[in-house]
């Protein structure tokens, strides 16, 4: 049984953004809901996790659904319990609130939902100092459209990362996702950029 999680932070005026301490902790295969594992429930839910000044979880609220109330509720759930974050900071170095995006895959083995997807770029000539694939968070709003790109690892080379956000813009798109609360939906995935010579 393997329970994947992926975050990402957004935070509209923060200089730093919340950043978790514990991520591979917040979210144990413990929490999967017994009724849904019998049942072979599976599916995707992104969190947006309030954050205080001093770094404690003050909300959580799902902005993607599983479509499966107790998987939606067990994600909010361990994150509330156990999550704990350096908080966001502004640009004078002060703490500040903030708000950290998070998306949890529930699933066993072959029937697990991916939140890692993969994008390979063909290109005339390797950019220079390009030294792995460049992973992106991307953040997909209603319509199943990236509405923000992340560098998160670079590849070596400035140009190279802003190529591969713009082409993951240009190219990726998920089903929309949805809410069971009325709050925007959003969604959020990590991209594997490689790039490779023709």
């Amino acid at each position: 049984m393997l329970l994947i999680a992926i975050a990402l932070q957004l935070v509209s005026a923060a200089a730093t953004d919340p950043r978790p301490i514990n991520t591979d902790e917040s979210v144990q295969l413990d929490d999967y809901p017994q009724e849904a594992l019998r049942n072979a429930q599976t599916g995707i839910v992104t969190a947006a996790v309030s954050v205080a000044e001093d770094g404690r979880v003050t909300g959580c609220d799902v902005v993607e659904s599983s479509h499966f109330a107790s998987l939606d509720s067990a994600t909010c759930g361990a994150i509330r319990r156990r999550g704990r974050f350096a908080p966001a900071t502004d640009d004078t170095g002060r703490s500040i609130k903030g708000v950290y995006y998070r998306a949890v895959s529930w699933g066993v083995g072959a029937d697990q939902p991916r939140t890692i997807m993969d994008l390979t770029l063909m290109t005339q000539n390797i950019p220079p100092g390009y030294a792995n694939p460049a992973m992106l968070q991307a953040v997909f709003g209603p319509s199943g459209h990236i509405v923000r790109c992340k560098i998160e690892n670079s590849t070596g080379n400035t140009g190279a990362d802003s190529v591969a956000c713009r082409q993951a813009i240009a190219t990726i798109a998920i089903a929309p996702p949805i809410t069971r609360n009325g709050s925007t939906p959003l969604a959020v995935r990590s991209v594997i950029v490689t790039f490779r010579a023709q």
